[in-house]
């Protein structure tokens, strides 16, 4: 048999838009996913607009949800990027 060698195309897809949560410590999470870095990096931490804005963003996100999934608990340390916070139950 002959071997016929074809050339093949490579398709490149960019990452989903999710969310990843990682628990990095007994009492540490880290939120993976451009949409929550995305979020954080654009808003003025001085500003309470901003902040609003940004919580707002991250619930649509899906972040409550992925904390929660995660086991995240009243007092733990979330971290987005340069920003961190601590975790409190709705």
């Amino acid at each position: 048999e002959e071997s016929v060698e074809r050339e093949g195309i490579t398709v490149h897809r960019p990452e989903g838009e999710g969310l990843r949560v990682e628990r990095i410590g007994d009492a540490e999470l880290v939120v993976h996913g451009r949409g929550a870095l995305r979020a954080v990096a654009l808003s003025d931490m001085t500003n309470l607009d901003a902040l609003d804005h940004m919580r707002t963003r991250l619930h649509k996100l899906g972040l409550n949800r992925a904390l929660l999934r995660a086991g995240a608990k009243a007092g733990d340390t979330i971290h987005i990027g340069d920003f961190s916070f601590e975790y409190e139950e709705d």
